[in-house]
């Protein structure tokens, strides 16, 4: 039996391939070398026919739900000012001068406890009652004039529920006349110069003989 050589079973195989190609109504392939050993490195041949269509474009992402969105800059509340100016708190009354001064004036009082009476003395060795107030007020810088009469009139009246440490108290111990001073302390008690033999000491505003003697307070003014 003839047997064909491989050259022409090789070129029967490509001659075959190309009219069965051809019959299917495919493109020519182009041309060059389609031996056996590069057969697998023709380009892949696509049958001819309509252009698809292009693939949509993907949609975009949704927003995923309950996710607030980031406050801008100008969304944000504005911080206080350096130089915010706030109100003064308005300041309290200084309290009035005449309790400073009737304070000093009594504490220098109550250092003559114990200095003897004597009649018409202004101190600092010996005082009547009239006496031991101007000398207790001058060392506060206020002058007095000497007599329980005369120093009534000058100082300002006070009721005598209001009473206050250093006010003066003022008597009448004889007669009609105004006649004796002393100096409120505090819980119904003053500090006077009381008469010859005795000396100057606390006495009870509340005690019979100088409740019923009792006759009007008074209050010292810076002004004197």
């Amino acid at each position: 039996m003839f047997l064909p050589s491989s050259r022409i079973l090789k070129l029967l195989f490509l001659t075959g391939t190309a009219a069965a190609l051809a019959a299917m109504g495919c493109a020519r392939p182009p041309q060059g070398d389609y031996s056996a050993e590069s057969a697998f490195q023709a380009p892949a041949l696509v049958p001819s026919g309509p252009e698809l269509p292009s693939p949509p474009a993907p949609a975009a992402a949704p927003t995923p739900p309950n996710i607030k969105s980031r406050p801008r800059l100008t969304d944000l509340p504005s911080p206080p000012a350096l130089c915010e100016v706030h109100p003064l708190k308005e300041a309290e009354p200084e309290p009035p001068r005449f309790n400073l001064l009737s304070a000093g004036a009594l504490e220098a009082a109550l250092e003559q406890i114990g200095v003897p009476y004597r009649r018409g003395g202004t101190g600092p060795g010996g005082f009547d009652c009239s006496g031991l107030v101007r000398f207790a007020f001058a060392q506060v810088g206020v002058e007095l004039p000497h007599g329980a009469a005369s120093q009534m009139k000058v100082v300002d009246p006070v009721d005598l529920k209001e009473l206050k440490p250093g006010d003066l108290l003022f008597f009448r111990t004889r007669g009609q006349r105004i006649d004796h001073v002393g100096i409120y302390l505090e819980g119904r008690e003053f500090v006077h110069s009381p008469s010859p033999g005795k000396r100057v000491s606390i006495a009870d505003l509340d005690s019979a003989y100088w409740k019923k003697r009792l006759v009007g307070a008074g209050r010292v003014n810076e002004n004197l």
